[in-house]
């Protein structure tokens, strides 16, 4: 709760919500730096799932009008899964995304991977976060 309301309240922070009467159905969150914007949260209730879209485009309008030139809207794991899709429908550029990829503490990240019942030389980083095909 108190990471949530300290992302809400950072000046760098964007959060953007659709309300239906006096609920509120959808709230995104991102944050921007620059000429650069990163969706993080988006959290829904089943009515204001299909709202979504509704905050995406307006955000995108948002961001523009502040000079922000590159969007990242998270998701799309996979080309061609449906947020990937969904991307493309509003113009988006597929570009891949470079991390750096350095683990510093090698005991703490095997016990990340153990208690997640994975090997931590998989193709996904962190590989404790990676999908699980049970």
């Amino acid at each position: 709760t108190e990471t949530l309301r300290r992302w809400a309240r950072a000046p760098t922070s964007l959060v953007l919500g659709v309300s239906v009467g006096d609920v509120v159905e959808a709230v995104h969150l991102g944050h921007v730096a620059g000429e650069h914007a990163e969706w993080h949260i988006a959290a829904t209730t089943d009515k204001g799932r299909s709202l979504a879209c509704l905050i995406y485009w307006n955000a995108a309008a948002h961001l523009r009008s502040r000079g922000v030139r590159f969007y990242n809207a998270g998701g799309g794991v996979r080309i061609g899964d449906g947020i990937y899709t969904f991307k493309q429908r509003l113009g988006g550029i597929p570009t891949p995304l470079k991390s750096l990829r350095e683990i510093y503490d090698r005991d703490t990240y095997h016990e990340l991977c153990v208690r997640a019942g994975c090997r931590p030389d998989t193709e996904w980083f962190p590989a404790y976060r990676a999908e699980r095909r049970d």
